[in-house]
């Protein structure tokens, strides 16, 4: 099976939930195409906190919604509280965008129920998504151990 070209879908929009707080909520729908074909999408109207990690380990690798932090920690936060929307693109046999745009409108046959998937494949994810941002090495090790060793509670 040939290898997808990674990248990201739609648009990256988050508002915070109130003045001073800590969750922000998804404007847009916002996807990653993983090389697997798997379309991970972060839905319109969840709400993010960005981190599975302490606060202490931000000072090292910086504010999880700031920066190319938040294309990666967002999307690996839906996936641990079971919002995103997966799609396999190879089942479809589509162009992902199209897929990205017409999720709603698809038989579920062709996405990955999240039963399927375990909290190391999300940790995996958020991984794939640094090394395609090009986040240094070190950044993504210590993000990933962090996640985990700390991430266990945050995974529901």
């Amino acid at each position: 099976m040939k290898h997808a070209r990674q990248r990201f879908i739609g648009c990256y929009d988050t508002k915070p939930l109130g003045y001073g707080s800590a969750e922000w909520l998804f404007q847009e729908d916002f996807g990653f195409l993983r090389k697997d074909g798997k379309l991970v999408i972060s839905v319109a109207g969840t709400e993010t906190d960005g981190a599975s990690i302490p606060r202490f380990f931000w000072r090292l690798l910086g504010h999880p919604l700031t920066g190319v932090n938040r294309y990666f920690s967002a999307s690996h936060d839906s996936l641990y509280n079971a919002t995103a929307v997966i799609v396999d693109t190879y089942k479809y046999l589509g162009k992902p965008e199209f897929l990205f745009e017409k999720w709603r409108q698809l038989h579920p046959s062709g996405f990955v129920h999240r039963a399927d998937l375990n909290r190391k494949w999300a940790d995996q994810h958020m991984l794939e998504v640094m090394e395609f941002m090009r986040v240094p090495w070190w950044k993504r090790r210590m993000c990933y151990r962090a996640v985990r060793m700390f991430g266990g509670k945050a995974y529901k």
